[in-house]
């Protein structure tokens, strides 16, 4: 499975104070993920996930958003077990911490973020990661990104690359 397009984006939610996505993916159904839920876009799901009827409201005004303006992609796919690969640039986001953590069928990563600070845990049990190919050259924080992953094949970092 794949990311065709963010739906929408809020920074910062009330659930547990993380940024909250909803993500149209190549199957043709919506996902929204925050924090460690990613779960199908449905009636009972939202019920499940949001405290309240108003948090529910204004949480799923949909608005369009590009890609592009999304500054904190953190726990994005945490815990999405059909993520294969994720192929889209993300020029202004500075923290992926957790990104893709959990996602153990995650084989490909190729995205520009030459503004990422802050990356621990992204990839933090994505045993089938094969290949990662960034431009994140800013990082600070890197705490456990790679961890459980085990399976390289391609790496390449701002013009570095292993194979």
């Amino acid at each position: 499975m794949k990311l065709k397009e963010v739906v929408h984006y809020l920074q910062r939610s009330p659930i547990k104070g993380l940024p909250l996505f909803i993500l149209l993916m190549d199957d043709g159904k919506e996902y929204i993920s925050v924090g460690d839920a990613f779960i199908e876009n449905t009636k009972p799901n939202r019920d499940k996930i949001f405290p309240s009827t108003d948090d529910k409201a204004s949480m799923l005004s949909y608005t369009d958003y590009d890609i592009g303006e999304i500054v904190d992609a953190g726990y994005m796919f945490c815990g999405c077990d059909s993520i294969t690969e994720f192929d889209i640039d993300m020029p202004n986001v500075i923290c992926t911490d957790g990104m893709f953590a959990g996602c153990s069928l995650l084989r490909s990563f190729e995205s520009r973020m030459p503004n990422v600070i802050s990356c621990s845990f992204m990839f933090d049990g994505c045993s089938a990661l094969e290949t990662f190919i960034s431009n994140i050259n800013n990082v600070r924080g890197a705490r456990a990104t790679f961890r459980g992953c085990n399976v390289y094949r391609r790496v390449a970092i701002q013009g570095y690359t292993v194979d």
